[in-house]
């Protein structure tokens, strides 16, 4: 549908097959139109937009801080959440693809990913003591 006035129309669906129609020609207009009339139709643009999945979110979080790992907690309850944990010394050995594999499989099935790497407290003290920094102020 393209108009270069302002128009009116009038359009009478007797089944819901026909409100589908109409909703799809709705949504694929080039300029936006304005909806007037039954719950049907409401419910058939409701129907279309069903069809989109939800977006995801890729969240890849590098920081040991006790905040940071706080928030993947909070995150883990979710129930569209895959975790994965990646081990730093792997990854810098090149051995990445796994962790690609799963990244993506967990994004396609429609799931946030969180990417993190340090999973608890005893490790991320280990991995902070055993940096060059460490011995500073001693």
């Amino acid at each position: 549908m393209s108009y270069e006035q302002p128009w009116i129309g009038v359009i009478d669906a007797q089944t819901d097959s026909d409100l589908d129609r109409i909703a799809a020609a709705v949504m694929q207009a080039k300029q936006p139109l304005l909806l007037v009339g039954s719950a049907g139709i409401c419910d058939a643009v409701a129907r279309r937009s069903a069809i989109m999945p939800p977006p995801t979110v890729l969240a890849i979080i590098g920081s040991m801080s006790e905040i940071a790992q706080r928030q993947i907690a909070t995150l883990h309850s979710h129930p569209r959440i895959t975790q994965i944990y990646v081990d730093v010394e792997h990854i810098l050995a090149g051995n990445a693809s796994d962790y690609d594999a799963r990244i993506v499989q967990a994004l396609q099935k429609g799931d946030h990913c969180i990417v993190h790497t340090c999973n608890d407290s005893v490790a991320r003290h280990q991995a902070v003591g055993s940096t060059p920094f460490a011995s500073v102020g001693r």
